[in-house]
């Protein structure tokens, strides 16, 4: 109750804040970034604000006026920029239309673009909108605007077959960022999208291979046949260019269970000398479509390299053989340590092995009884389960979870438990108490462990029929209950999914799931981000963490917060430090009152808080010294993902980071090939290759 009120409390005096200032975006207002525009003489100055104002959408709405003043500017880049922020205003059509309308024929060929598009976003009604966003996507090299212009042309695309023909040049795109966006825009199209698959493939060798990991699940949501895949990787390793060689490749290996021509391109291309070769044939493996379990031995041999580049595409790999792979165990084990950065894809790869899982228990049952994370415990119950009866030693410590404080571990330990079936049924009526449970998630896993329970035991436990019936019918379809979890998912970007935080959970991903700690205190992935912000000082680092991943996936929606996320830089806890530091990141250029914080976090930290600041500094887009300082120090870490990280973002800041190509250029002839192949990438980026 006394965090219910202090709840309503907060939420009651930001929402406030909110309607007096209408919103800040970077720390400043709407009208304060007007002001901006109006009192700066740099050009630079004024671009940005308008970008800023078009971020903020509604709620910069007050200073439209002054943004149509800056319409009429002398500076194309000022112009342009204005009506790419104009666009974003989603509710002042009345005076932004007929003001853009004006500037239509402007002599310069990029602002009229910029003004066509904005028309298009603002529902004016254009003689050929098709057309222009068409036109957009051949000349423009504008990546957020890009963007724009292809999410109008889905939205058109089901009804009109021209909007299809203009998206395909966003697949042939060169910058690897609108080809993966557009890939992720268009899957829920299914098989009317079938016509991009061609120019698709063109633009992952475009982009030098960057994007070649999204070849696979958009052939697959794009429904293509096995064999139209795979004369399209064929025809890719046909190429001169060899990052298409290495993506056709990659494609080969996922798809080398429906041709033998594929199993001879993985077998030969494993034993070749050339890495990067070898690198594409795992990440094809771990994307398999249909699974080889005669690759086992091979990714076995894997698994005890030294270079570690690609140990997380072996884990997948396994996973992916399912129960075949249990021969593979021993060696996956290891990695489910508390300072291994490669935990969570090991948990998963036991979980898809399951039954075969076994010879990890004895490990699993210590990880139930130490004082692990929460995050720990309940993927190894969630294990335990997948194993089944066969692991019924571990049904004491089981028990003993079902008290444990973390509302997602007492709910995966109440499911193993019932996959125990009869070695377990004594817990039956303690599972059942959990049906009165305030917690969603307790009623909802109280649910499942029973039904479970009621299918292995029939005949044996009548009295299970009785229990499945009345009070547990209420949450049959938790969608509808208020403070659920949504099953919708996004797709977070490539970078994060290879930062592994210490004491946190798979950043990003939980927070979409139907059980997790935002559920604990009636929130979700929904929930508006005037209610997460009253769960950010909770008591509970797990809720304060989920919470900062919550706000970095909504994006601009949070650009209000990023005070009280950068407050959490300083938390108590490693976990909620590196959140914070990765939902701020996801905020981009709107977070940079936080920069200082992120620098000193990359100099001081510990190397798995350094790597999250390092990548938020690199994802903010900064480019002041300081920032490309602490990340060049970085580059010297003896801490590979740490390298990778830093090389990473300073190839984002780009020219702005020129000090680090002695750096860059001695870790790119690093024996580690992660290290190596980010830091010839950064190179390649601040020369403006």
């Amino acid at each position: 109750m006394r965090f219910l009120y202090s709840f309503l409390l907060i939420k009651i005096a930001f929402t406030t804040g909110l309607l007096a200032q209408g919103g800040t975006h970077n720390g400043k207002t709407g009208m304060e970034w007007a002001e901006v525009m109006q009192n700066s003489a740099d050009e630079e100055d004024k671009v940005r604000a308008a970008r800023y104002l078009g971020y903020m959408g509604v709620r910069a709405e007050n200073a439209v006026d002054t943004m149509i003043k800056f319409l009429r500017d002398r500076n194309p880049r000022v112009r342009e920029a204005m009506a790419e922020g104009l666009g974003k205003m989603e509710k002042s059509q009345a005076k932004t239309v007929p003001a853009l309308k004006q500037l239509i024929r402007d002599t310069d060929p990029n602002v009229v673009l910029a003004v066509k598009l904005a028309l298009v976003r603002q529902g004016a009604e254009m003689e050929d909108a098709i057309g222009i966003l068409g036109e957009f996507l051949k000349t423009s090299t504008n990546s957020n605007m890009l963007v724009s212009a292809v999410e109008e042309l889905v939205k058109r695309a089901a009804n009109d077959p021209r909007a299809l023909r203009a998206l395909a040049k966003a697949a042939e795109n060169k910058n690897s960022y609108v080809v993966n966006t557009t890939a992720r825009l268009v899957r829920p199209m299914g098989t009317k999208a079938e016509s991009l698959i061609s120019p698709f493939l063109i633009g992952y060798s475009n982009t030098r291979g960057t994007s070649g990991r999204e070849i696979i699940p958009t052939l697959e949501a794009l429904e293509t046949s096995p064999k139209r895949a795979i004369t399209l990787f064929q025809n890719m390793l046909k190429m001169e260019d060899q990052y298409a060689r290495q993506a056709g490749l990659m494609g080969m290996a996922a798809y080398a269970g429906h041709t033998r021509t594929g199993v001879s391109a993985v077998q030969s291309s494993i034993k070749s000398e050339d890495v990067n070769m070898q690198r594409a044939v795992i990440a094809g493996l771990a994307l398999s479509v249909k699974p080889v379990p005669a690759f086992i031995p091979l990714l076995r041999t894997e698994l005890r390299r030294e270079d570690r580049s690609t140990l997380n595409d072996v884990l997948l790999a396994l996973g992916k053989m399912g129960e075949a792979a249990k021969v593979a165990v021993p060696g996956i084990v290891k990695y489910i340590q508390p300072d291994s950065s490669y935990r969570s894809t090991a948990f998963n790869a036991l979980a898809e092995i399951g039954p075969g899982s076994l010879y990890a228990l004895p490990q699993l049952r210590e990880i139930l009884k130490a004082d692990r994370y929460a995050y720990d415990k309940q993927q190894a119950a969630m294990i335990i389960g997948r194993i089944g009866p066969n692991a019924k030693e571990a049904i004491p410590d089981l028990i003993r979870l079902l008290d444990d404080s973390y509302v997602t571990v007492r709910g995966e330990a109440m499911v193993a438990l019932a996959r125990m079936g009869e070695d377990a049924k004594s817990v039956i009526p303690k599972i059942h108490s959990f049906a009165a449970s305030e917690l969603t998630i307790d009623v909802k896993k109280s649910q499942e462990a029973l039904e479970i329970f009621k299918e292995k035991l029939g005949d044996k436990f009548p009295e299970l029929t009785e229990i499945a019936k009345s009070e547990l019918t209420k949450v049959d379809n938790p969608e509808e209950r208020p403070g659920d979890l949504r099953m919708a998912r996004t797709e977070p970007m490539p970078q994060v999914g290879e930062i592994r935080h210490e004491g946190s959970q798979r950043v990003g991903a939980d927070i979409y799931e139907e059980s997790g700690p935002l559920a604990e205190v009636g929130l979700s992935a929904a929930s508006s981000t005037d209610e997460l912000a009253g769960a950010l000082t909770h008591e509970s680092a797990e809720i304060r963490s989920a919470v900062a991943r919550a706000l970095g996936s909504k994006g601009r929606e949070a650009e209000g917060l990023v005070s009280p996320l950068a407050n959490l830089l300083k938390d108590e806890d490693k976990g909620v430090q590196s959140s914070a530091a990765w939902a701020l990141g996801s905020l981009g250029g709107n977070a940079g009152e936080a920069l200082p914080q992120l620098e000193d976090l990359v100099k001081s930290a510990s190397v798995e808080i350094r790597r999250s600041a390092a990548w938020a500094l690199g994802a903010m887009g900064t480019n002041t010294q300081s920032s490309v300082e602490v990340l060049t120090s970085a580059l010297g870490s003896d801490d590979a993902m740490l390298q990778w990280t830093a090389a990473w973002s300073l190839g984002r800041i780009g020219a702005a980071a020129k000090t680090a190509l002695p750096a860059l250029t001695s870790l790119s002839n690093s024996e580690n090939e992660l290290a190596k192949a980010a830091a010839k990438e950064a190179l390649e980026l601040i020369h403006g290759k």
